[in-house]
């Protein structure tokens, strides 16, 4: 069996918004919030709750979704995550991985 070994294309990647050092990789980042949030996709996240109340649930009425991608807020100019269920968009610091 032959496997296929791919080796990174560049020996350190950046990213061009906060300067940070990652390493070997494919490619960089080009904001912060891809550094900072890009791992949850395809994963399961929920809303924070506010002090001694329930979360919302998302527009799919839901109160768990998968991450679909990253976009800026139209709004808030905050990165925020779309989603696999529904075509909402929230605030990433707004939603935790559930484990």
């Amino acid at each position: 069996m032959n496997e296929l070994h791919t080796v990174p294309r560049f020996p350190n990647v950046y990213c061009s918004q906060c300067g940070s050092e990652f390493g070997p990789g494919d490619h960089g980042f080009s904001h912060c919030w891809n550094h900072q949030y890009g791992h949850l996709i395809g994963k399961k996240v929920r809303k924070l709750s506010r002090a001694g109340t329930e979360p919302k649930p998302f527009k799919s009425k839901s109160k768990i979704n998968t991450v679909k991608g990253i976009i800026q807020h139209p709004i808030l100019a905050m990165p925020a995550f779309t989603f696999e269920e529904d075509d909402s968009y929230v605030e990433c610091r707004k939603c935790v991985e559930v484990v």
